[in-house]
């Protein structure tokens, strides 16, 4: 059994990597066995992998499941760690449009890049890529990660239970 002509294609299309075999790939392998990387799409069948047909037919039913999960919500919710557009720093170079992978990032009725929170999946691609710096990723501000650099460096793992003098003992 070999993938569908025109896999590559689709997958390309709807932005779902494929597997060594050049099947669809799966989110995760026991957490997720029939979504892929891209909300709402599923997999199932032999685009997954080769299966017998009780088994195709199980992880139809799963991915028909998952599907009217998805369409029967009243709303969808933000992802929890979004982008976030400094508009005074932004240069207008609209960078963070063409990297981001999602369209999440669109061009405002003033020229300004916004961030369209219902489709971003707070991949962190347009703040990487932005020359400016002017797009940061919420949850993980310069101010929460230096306040976690500095706990970690003030509280060595392993100094509460008393292991750094039981270790020194040792040697």
């Amino acid at each position: 059994i070999e993938p569908a002509a025109g896999s590559g294609e689709v997958a390309h299309l709807l932005k779902i990597p494929l597997a060594t075999g050049g099947f669809f790939l799966e989110a995760h392998q026991k957490l997720k066995p029939v979504e892929t990387m891209v909300e709402g799409v599923f997999l199932c069948g032999l685009a997954h992998y080769p299966k017998s047909l009780g088994e195709a037919a199980g992880q139809a039913q799963a991915a028909a499941i998952r599907a009217a999960a998805l369409l029967f919500q009243e709303d969808i919710q933000q992802s929890e760690i979004s982008a976030i557009i400094k508009s005074d720093y932004c240069q207008l170079c609209l960078t963070c449009v063409k990297s981001c992978p999602f369209a999440a990032i669109v061009v405002g009725e003033e020229g300004i890049p916004q961030v369209r929170g219902e489709l971003c999946r707070g991949c962190g691609v347009c703040a990487a890529e932005c020359p400016a710096g002017a797009i940061g990723m919420s949850r993980f501000t310069d101010a929460e990660l230096t306040a976690q650099i500095r706990a970690a460096l003030e509280h060595p793992q392993g100094e509460e239970h008393g292991e750094r003098e039981l270790l020194r003992s040792v040697r």
